[in-house]
C-alpha cells in the first residue's frame, strides 16, 4: 500500500508515514482478443464482424468512464471513433479512439469512453463492432492489457490473436 506524509510550517513530517486507502480495485479474468470472422485477421482489413475481449470489473465504471486497451504497436492501424461499440451484459456502449505509440513506447492505446449505462462490477465483454477497427501489420500472437478509469490493469495479460501468417520454406 502507498503512504502519505504531512508537515506544517512549524512541524517536521510524521516520523512514520501512514498508509493510504486503496482507490478502486483490479481487473481480473482477462479473456483474449477474438475475431468473430477469421478473415478479419488479415493485415489492413476493416473488421466485418465483432472483435471481442473480456475482463471482470471490480469497481463499477460510471457513464463517461474509460476502458483502455494497451496493444502491441500497430496491432490496429485505425479505430473508427464514430462506431458505437457495446459492453455486455452491462448494457453500456462506448466509442473508442486510437493513440499510436511514440518514441520508445511499445504499445498503442485504444481508449473507449462509456455511455448509456454504468458498467457494473462483474464479468464484461467489450465488442468492437463491424467497421470499428482496421488491423495493422502482420503480428505474431502476443499479449495485451486492459485497465479502466476505476480499476488497475489485469494482473495477467491475456493473448492477442495472430494477424497474418508466417512465411515458410524459403528457396
Amino acid at each position: 500500500a502507498a503512504t502519505f506524509q504531512v508537515s506544517t510550517s512549524t512541524d517536521r513530517a510524521l516520523a512514520v508515514a501512514p498508509s493510504t486507502a486503496q482507490l478502486g480495485g483490479q481487473l481480473t479474468a482477462g479473456v483474449g482478443l477474438a475475431f468473430a470472422n477469421a478473415g478479419d485477421r488479415v493485415p489492413g482489413t476493416v473488421n466485418s464482424a465483432n472483435v471481442t475481449l473480456g475482463f471482470t470489473v471490480a469497481t463499477p465504471i460510471p457513464v463517461g468512464g474509460k476502458i483502455t486497451l494497451a496493444l502491441p504497436v500497430n496491432y490496429f492501424a485505425a479505430v473508427d471513433s464514430g462506431k458505437v461499440n457495446t459492453v455486455s451484459p452491462a448494457g453500456a456502449t462506448c466509442t473508442c479512439t486510437l493513440t499510436k505509440a511514440t518514441g520508445a513506447a511499445v504499445t498503442d492505446a485504444v481508449t473507449c469512453t462509456t455511455a448509456g449505462a454504468v458498467v457494473a462490477a462483474g464479468a464484461q465483454t467489450l465488442a468492437l463492432v463491424a467497421g470499428a477497427v482496421t488491423t495493422g501489420g502482420p503480428q505474431a500472437a502476443a499479449t495485451f492489457q486492459v485497465s479502466t478509469s476505476t480499476d488497475r490493469a489485469l494482473a495477467v495479460a491475456p493473448p492477442t490473436a495472430q494477424l497474418g501468417g508466417q512465411l515458410t520454406a524459403g528457396v
